[in-house]
């Protein structure tokens, strides 16, 4: 079972309130693929998630970067970069991905094949993917 969850840390957690990434987190802890399309590993990761709702403060709206850093809770689940953002600021901060593992995402853009603005949409990304507007993001 992921630390999230035990109950040493019950109502200290903050998960982030995106159904997809909070089940994923369940799904994990269940020994499930996050990416299950399992109708009975679906309810199992749903019926853990209320039995263990007591461990849960709150439900952040990407900021439990901000909840954790001000001592509100002691554990989130967050995207990376904004955790790595705090313990910039907060020496005591540390970021760690569970034993059982974690989901992976990167952030893409795209433009359409049919696009009207396809010259356009590419000085965007050009645009974005220079060191120093990467670095502001």
């Amino acid at each position: 079972m992921l630390t999230l969850f035990d109950p040493k840390f019950q109502g200290r957690v903050a998960l982030l309130d995106n159904m997809r990434s909070t089940f994923a987190l369940a799904l994990i802890s269940l020994g499930y693929d996050p990416n299950t399309t399992n109708p009975e590993g679906i309810t199992q990761a749903r019926d853990f998630l209320i039995k263990n709702k007591q461990a849960i403060a709150a439900f952040a709206p990407d900021n439990g970067q901000h909840l954790l850093n001000q001592g509100e809770v002691d554990l989130t689940s967050e995207w990376s970069g904004d955790i790595f953002q705090v313990m910039k600021e907060n020496p005591n901060l540390s970021y760690s991905i569970p034993k059982e593992g974690s989901i992976i995402f990167t952030d893409n853009m795209v433009v359409l094949k049919g696009s009207q603005n396809q010259e356009l949409a590419e000085k965007f990304i050009n645009f974005i993917l220079t060191p120093e507007i990467g670095a502001k993001i």
